[in-house]
C-alpha cells in the first residue's frame, strides 16, 4: 500500500504543515498533518541547521514532480515559503500519527526480499518508504570500513541494512565499541529506539538499496 499515489498532481495552494521524521538534505521524510500521508523531500540548509525529528515545518504548497521516479514515488517538492513553526510534536502524538503507517511484517520489506532490487523492476506503485517496529533487535553494528548497520527481525525475515543517518555514523567513530543492543544501544543514542524509517535509495549501478534513513524514539 502506497503512502501516496504516484499520479498525485499539484495540491491546492493552501498552507501545509509537515512533521519531520528524518532530517536530511536529500532524503528528508515527513508526514503531512492534514492528509496523514508520508512523503520524501529535500530540505534547505537553513532548516537542516535548526530542525530535528518531530519538529513541524510549514510550506505554502506541495507538488509532485513532473516525472515520476519509480525508486521514490512518494517524493514531493516544497513550494513557496518554507519555514519552521517552532513547534515540536510530543512523542505520544507522533506515535498516533505513525500507527496507520507501520509495516505489518506479513510480506517482505518494501515488497522484495534481500537488501536491493534492480531499478528496471520498479513500477512506482510499490512504496519506497516503510515505518518498522523491530520484532527482534535492533542491533547497531559498526563494520571495519566505518559504516553503520542495523540488524533487526521483521516478520519471518532478518534484515541487516546500512544506516544513512550521518549523526549516528559520526557518533560511532568516537567509541571503541562496534556493537550496541538493548540498554547499550539506548545509552548510546540517549533514548530507546522504537521505530526504524526504511527507505529505498536512488539507483547505484542499476540497483536500489534498502537503507535505514533514521531511528525514532
Amino acid at each position: 500500500m502506497l503512502t501516496t499515489s504516484p499520479n498525485h498532481q499539484t495540491t491546492k495552494k493552501t498552507v501545509r504543515r509537515l512533521c519531520l521524521l528524518v532530517v536530511s538534505s536529500s532524503d528528508a521524510v515527513v508526514v503531512d498533518l492534514k492528509t496523514k500521508l508520508m512523503f520524501r523531500c529535500e530540505l534547505h540548509d537553513s532548516l537542516l541547521s535548526i530542525c530535528s525529528p518531530f519538529d513541524v515545518i510549514q510550506v505554502s504548497a506541495i507538488t509532485k514532480p513532473k516525472e515520476l521516479d519509480p525508486a521514490k514515488p512518494e517524493y514531493i517538492e516544497l513550494i513557496g515559503n518554507i519555514r519552521s513553526t517552532g513547534k515540536r510534536l510530543r512523542k505520544r502524538k507522533v506515535h498516533k500519527l505513525l500507527k496507520p503507517l507501520i509495516s505489518k511484517g506479513k510480506s517482505p520489506l518494501l515488497g522484495f526480499r534481500g537488501p536491493s532490487t534492480s531499478y528496471w523492476t520498479l513500477s512506482g506503485f510499490q512504496p519506497s518508504l516503510a515505518i518498522v517496529i523491530p520484532q527482534r533487535g535492533p542491533l547497531l553494528i559498526r563494520r571495519k570500513d566505518g559504516s553503520a548497520w542495523v540488524r533487526f527481525g521483521f516478520g519471518q525475515f532478518v534484515e541487516e541494512l546500512m544506516v544513512q543517518d550521518r549523526s549516528i555514523q559520526a557518533a560511532l567513530t568516537d567509541t571503541a565499541r562496534s556493537r550496541f543492543v538493548g540498554k547499550q544501544l539506548n545509552q548510546f543514542l540517549g533514548w530507546k529506539p522504537k521505530y526504524l524509517v526504511i527507505g529505498l535509495t536512488s539507483p547505484v549501478n542499476g540497483h536500489c538499496y534498502k537503507k535505514v534513513l533514521g531511528l525514532l524514539p
